[in-house]
């Protein structure tokens, strides 16, 4: 009995010593969870790398509109607006077209940080375009800088040209009826009868508005002003015809890509100095401009020892020549379409 009684004592204390020791591993397991961020404990998130969302954070003055991972990804009012323009929509936008143009932008956003996550952004394509863009775009805020450099001509400059180009500044006005070609697409012999009668009825006394009224359904004939150095839309032959009228005479039939034309000279005269100023002033400004960017692309070439190989270019171009164009197999592929929504489908009226 004595001894079956230290026996029970020793399991007892046993039970004892295994009891607390559960429990303290359990505190010390509760203890380590307990000091876990939630982050830790919750689904883990994508990782995203330095070239995507705090360093393109938009500014503190922009309206975030939507967030994505919980703030590292933001898209403001002032983006939408940017790539939609839908402040310019004023009374005419509604909630539904801000939702769908939003949801255009969101998966822009959501399919540049997938391909970020996915390594895209070090794919050799992209690379590559990317170096073609930005040789473009600093060549273009070069070429801007540059065309707003000041150009100054002067009235001594301005007086030369003119008197080494009187010719230029004659003027032309003339008022014209068209026949054309588009109306009468179907029946050309029609064109020119009924254009032919137009001119008869010109020729005994009618007047232009008359003509246009009766045979083409015109209250007024057409208006033009040429410069003598500038050549009309309606060719060469019309251009000589007309320039070698007197105030108040008629063309003939002068036919034109866009249809049968009646011409009538009102006025020639050859503007003065004061009325071509402003005019010669431009031609020089523009000459001065182009002298001045070919000036520095002569001094790019030499300051970057520009050199041509005649050689190699003359055996490409024999090549290019006599070579087959290359064979596509298939279509060409299309782009990806993932990133916009697929286009509305348009009623047609039955």
């Amino acid at each position: 009995m004595i001894t079956g009684n230290k026996t029970d004592g020793r399991t007892k204390m046993s039970s004892k010593k295994f009891n607390l020791f559960i429990a303290l591993i359990l505190t010390a397991v509760f203890a380590v969870v307990s000091c876990q961020s939630p982050q830790q404990t919750e689904t883990e998130k994508p990782k995203t790398t330095a070239t995507t969302p705090l360093e393109n954070a938009p500014p503190a003055s922009e309206t975030v509109i939507a967030t994505i991972l919980d703030g590292e990804e933001n898209i403001t009012w002032e983006e939408l607006d940017r790539n939609y323009h839908v402040a310019r929509m004023r009374s005419r936008i509604s909630r539904e077209q801000v939702d769908k143009l939003l949801d255009n932008l969101v998966r822009q956003h959501l399919v540049y940080l997938d391909g970020i996550e996915k390594g895209y952004d070090k794919d050799p394509e992209y690379i590559a375009q990317i170096e073609r863009a930005k040789r473009q775009y600093i060549n273009r805020i070069a070429m801007r800088k540059m065309a707003r450099e000041r150009t100054d001509v002067s009235d001594d400059e301005i007086r030369a040209y003119y008197d080494a180009n009187r010719e230029e500044f004659s003027m032309l006005e003339l008022k014209y009826l068209l026949f054309s070609s588009r109306k009468y697409e179907k029946d050309s012999d029609l064109m020119r009868k009924e254009a032919g009668k137009a001119l008869k009825a010109l020729k005994k006394g009618m007047s232009m508005e008359e003509v246009g009224k009766k045979f083409l359904d015109r209250e007024r004939a057409f208006e033009l002003k040429l410069r003598k150095n500038r050549g009309s839309f309606f060719g060469k032959e019309f251009d000589d015809t007309v320039w070698g009228l007197e105030p108040g005479k008629f063309t003939g039939l002068i036919e034109t890509q866009q249809g049968i034309i009646i011409a009538k000279v009102i006025n020639k005269k050859s503007q003065n100095f004061d009325e071509s100023k402003e005019y010669v002033k431009h031609i020089l400004m523009k000459e001065k401009s182009m002298a001045r960017m070919d000036n520095y692309y002569e001094s790019l070439k030499k300051k970057y020892s520009y050199q041509l190989n005649e050689e190699n270019l003359e055996r490409k171009i024999s090549e290019a020549k006599t070579s087959q164009p290359p064979q596509l197999n298939g279509p060409p592929p299309s782009r990806p379409t993932m990133a916009t929504p697929p286009p509305r489908e348009r009623k047609r009226n039955p």
